[in-house]
């Protein structure tokens, strides 16, 4: 990955309160003119407003961790475009044509090479139809009709 000097390549913020000292270190080495990290929680307003500011969300976690499919969702809902790794709900809303998922590193920077070049991954009404299905709301719905 080093050697095609994604270092330098994009603008990249990476924010998130981290839960080890040693890891945010271990960040820090990679920090530069373009890649800003921050260890910070960020309240939902903050998220909004740099998903705004963004040409994409990007999501690395590994395969084998737990996914956060509430950091997802509220992405989605921000108005993020979405690309995470080919597994759990990630790979389910790419299925759905929500976010564009990868499965290499490889791969993963085609991807965002393709979705920066079009600014746009899927279109808006899939998405909107996406989130009207699923908000607290239609959840709550969901859930009485079952109880039914």
């Amino acid at each position: 990955m080093f050697e095609k000097n994604y270092l330098n390549k994009y603008k990249i913020l990476i924010i998130g309160k981290s839960t080890s000292q040693n890891y945010f270190n271990l960040l820090l080495q990679y920090s530069n003119d373009n890649i800003n990290i921050k260890d910070d929680f960020i309240d939902d307003a903050v998220l909004k407003e740099l998903i705004s500011q963004s040409d994409i969300v990007l999501f690395t976690y590994a395969k084998s961790s737990i996914l956060s499919s509430g950091a997802l969702m509220d992405s989605i809902g921000f108005g993020g475009n979405v690309v995470g790794p080919d597994v759990g709900a990630f790979a389910d809303l790419a299925k759905e044509g929500i976010i564009n998922t990868y499965r290499e590193s490889d791969d993963m920077f085609m991807i965002i090479d393709a979705v920066i070049a079009k600014k746009d991954n899927f279109g808006n009404s899939s998405i909107d139809q996406f989130l009207q299905a699923n908000s607290w709301n239609k959840f709550a719905e969901n859930i009485h009709q079952l109880l039914k």
